[in-house]
């Protein structure tokens, strides 16, 4: 004689049971996604940290080159950079404005065009001499400008040398004319000497 079989699981006749296992595996398969996909972010997160200091650190010896060039700078470009930054986030725009630490700390970058016997003059620049050194934010924008995440970094090398009052170079921009954040270069360029 064949022993009594224990009973199943009541038939399921609206196959909710069913319904209900595939929404468990749809819910865990998705779940795995998620933690697949949060991890490649944070992994791209820290290559994106990465390559930005990379490019922040390749810049920066590049603007040294400049530097070296010219005896008159010292930590100028650094400073400039680091005093430009901490105004652009005391006015909220920082973020609005991503590679403007790179223009600032290239705001001399013309000067690589300008001849060596006026930068390392001992004395005064004679009106002539003035006007070649004027020419370094437009050199040093026409480097940048067709760089296109670079475009804030250009217009504050453009700009670093205008004035609020419209004494500056080279358009001799006045107020509101002067772009943001060029405005924090020409605010922070005559604090770093």
């Amino acid at each position: 004689m064949t022993p009594p079989s224990e009973p199943g699981p009541a038939p399921d006749p609206d196959g909710q049971d069913g319904l209900e296992a595939q929404l468990r595996v749809f819910a865990a398969e998705i779940g795995g996604l998620y933690r697949v996909q949060k991890e490649r972010a944070e992994q791209l997160e820290t290559a994106l940290g990465a390559l930005k200091t990379a490019y922040l650190e390749t810049i920066r010896s590049f603007a040294f080159v400049v530097e070296a060039k010219d005896a008159y700078t010292g930590q100028h470009l650094e400073r400039c950079r680091a005093y430009g930054v901490a105004l652009m986030e005391e006015l909220g725009v920082a973020d609005d404005h991503p590679d403007a630490e790179y223009g600032f700390l290239l705001h001399d970058a013309g000067k690589i065009g300008i001849p060596e016997r006026i930068l390392s003059k001992p004395g005064p620049l004679t009106a002539a001499e003035w006007r070649i050194m004027r020419t370094h934010p437009v050199i040093g924008c026409q480097m940048l400008e067709n760089i296109p995440f670079m475009t804030t970094a250009a217009e504050i090398v453009r700009c670093h040398h205008e004035m609020f009052d419209g004494s500056g170079y080279p358009q001799r921009l006045k107020g509101e004319e002067i772009p943001c954040p060029p405005g924090p270069s020409a605010s922070s360029t005559p604090l770093t000497p």
